[in-house]
């Protein structure tokens, strides 16, 4: 199979061992963008309740 060179390096690396716990996890990333609703972003996401929410929070 044919990779691209900095692709077959970083498959080379080996994996580290993770316990598989909270304890895993190194960085949390929170992405917000002024006037932008859930709905805006993940309204038709699968597995959230976006636009097809049948008990919605009223707005503010």
């Amino acid at each position: 199979m044919a990779t691209f060179p900095s692709i077959a390096r970083a498959m080379a690396i080996p994996a580290q061992v993770r316990s598989g716990t909270i304890k895993d996890i190194e960085h949390v990333v929170i992405l917000m963008q002024e006037n932008r609703s859930f709905d805006h972003y993940f309204g038709t996401l699968a597995g959230f309740r976006g636009f097809s929410d049948p008990y919605p929070a009223p707005g503010m």
